[in-house]
């Protein structure tokens, strides 16, 4: 035989779901001092949340310290900002590490080389590393591997 749902008073919904837009307690406290799952909290929340007049909610955030009368879309902005920052850097980690080398300014007056090596994502030792040439010794074991090589094709 099936188990059947619990059924919760709308007052009871409604206080669970204010104090969850409060944020002055975890879902896990709510949920345990309640006793209803966690889930079910955040479905009265967010159903509360297209409810619940604007006014209302300014003032929850006002006890969390939040300022009062902060531009609801001051977040979208940050969130679009970010997207297009993101955006920015990764069609500049699109580029050759040459090309971004090519980049940095050491003569640059408002930006130092590190935050220049930053903001091209390289890192700044790779910026002053200088690569060394083959030494004499090296090039002439080459040339004697290379030499074997093309008198003794079927070696492989």
């Amino acid at each position: 035989m099936p188990r059947k749902r619990r059924q919760y008073p709308p007052e009871l919904k409604a206080k669970v779901a204010l104090e969850a837009l409060r944020e002055e307690s975890t879902m896990s406290e709510l949920a345990s001092r309640y006793d209803v799952h966690p889930n079910l909290i955040a479905n009265w929340k967010k159903k509360a949340r297209e409810q619940v007049p604007v006014g209302l909610r300014r003032q929850a955030g006002a006890r969390r310290g939040l300022p009062r009368g902060r531009d609801p879309g001051a977040a979208s902005q940050g969130r679009r900002a970010r997207d297009r920052a993101e955006f920015f850097v990764q069609g500049l980690r699109a580029l050759s590490r040459d090309r971004r080398m090519k980049m940095i300014d050491r003569e640059h007056d408002g930006l130092s080389i590190a935050r220049q090596c930053h903001l091209v994502s390289i890192a700044r030792s790779s910026f002053y590393y200088e690569r060394q040439g083959e030494s004499p010794e090296n090039l002439r074991l080459m040339r004697r591997l290379d030499e074997q090589f093309l008198e003794t094709l079927f070696f492989g």
